[in-house]
């Protein structure tokens, strides 16, 4: 029996079990085979879950480091100049055990201020041999520049495709032998925002559901509700207000979460500009998508996407 949980079970330990990404770990693999030439620093760019941190341990592994020579660091906690500051002194140090090489992996890198990143590029501009960088961030335009194009290898790491996802999710399902239809692993890929950690961890919530509807409620989705799209067709319409009320009020009482009404009525309105036949039609819907194209807090949900559907049918 293990404790672990699908995260850490189905996390890719080789480059060759990485889920999409093909073009960056072509590159990758290139590189490797000059181990010489390698650039000592790399940066992973993009949303959560998407594998930055994935891509970094295996690099480090990649490169002969021994567990006990990859230091992981998050930014988000330790961001200041004195604490990079006695970072880059003790790298100059080698590695214990077989492999003298070292990995440094920090996280969040977009919140360093700007005396830790100086402190970082004059280590980066002379790097000892056994040391390499790896830098994780969900925001690249916060990254320097003088790292992120002239010290660094920079890779930006985009969403996965659902089918991509659903495959990855049929082999763990077999693995683990779970009884979730094939409706509910495209509804699970559909809803992880192209993330193979939250597809997991839906997948590990909703293990034990036998619907599509089951999957929905627990991972708080609006699914393909029609409601939600009847409600996208009235707001284009610009109906009176008594019919979005009626309509708000049953999404409601399903228990829906109104930030996954939200994004389903954001994907609506963007599929619609994307299929638009003149700039009058684009600019209706993104006038429309604006609305709701930031996320909505879970204490003020109902109140701040009812504010969205008024400011829709009475905007000029």
């Amino acid at each position: 029996m293990t404790n672990e949980t699908y995260i850490t079970k189905y996390r890719p330990i080789n480059l060759d079990e990485i889920i999409g990404h093909k073009a960056i770990v072509l590159s990758l693999k290139e590189l490797l085979k000059n181990k010489s030439s390698l650039p000592h620093g790399f940066l992973f760019v993009g949303e959560p879950g998407c594998g930055k941190t994935s891509f970094s341990r295996i690099l480090a592994r990649e490169l002969g480091c021994d567990d006990q020579n990859i230091l992981e660091v998050d930014a988000g906690i330790v961001s200041g100049v004195d604490a990079m500051r006695e970072l880059m002194s003790n790298v100059k140090y080698h590695g214990f055990g077989k492999s003298s090489t070292r990995c440094i992996i920090i996280d969040e890198v977009q919140r360093l201020s700007s005396a830790a990143w100086d402190s970082i590029l004059k280590t980066l501009e002379e790097p000892p041999e056994h040391v390499y960088f790896c830098f994780c961030t969900t925001d690249g335009s916060k990254i320097p520049k003088a790292i992120a194009n002239q010290r660094c290898h920079r890779y930006t790491l985009k969403e996965i495709k659902e089918q991509e996802i659903c495959d990855y999710l049929n082999f763990v399902k077999e693995n683990e032998n779970l009884k979730l239809s094939t409706e509910c692993l495209a509804l699970i890929s559909k809803e992880c925002n192209g993330s193979p950690r939250q597809a997991l961890s839906y997948l590990s919530q909703c293990r034990a559901c036998t619907t599509p509807k089951e999957v929905a409620d627990l991972i708080e989705s609006a699914v393909e509700n029609n409601e939600v799209i009847e409600l996208c067709k009235t707001l284009m319409k610009k109906s009176s207000w008594n019919n979005i009320s009626v309509i708000l009020k049953n999404l409601k009482s399903q228990n829906l979460q109104p930030e996954s009404v939200r994004i389903n009525i954001a994907n609506y309105f963007n599929a619609c500009i994307l299929n638009s036949y003149n700039d009058k039609e684009a600019i209706k819907f993104l006038t429309i998508l604006n609305n709701f194209s930031k996320p909505i807090y879970e204490n003020t949900g109902w109140v701040t996407l009812t504010l969205a559907c008024g400011s829709v049918i009475y905007h000029e």
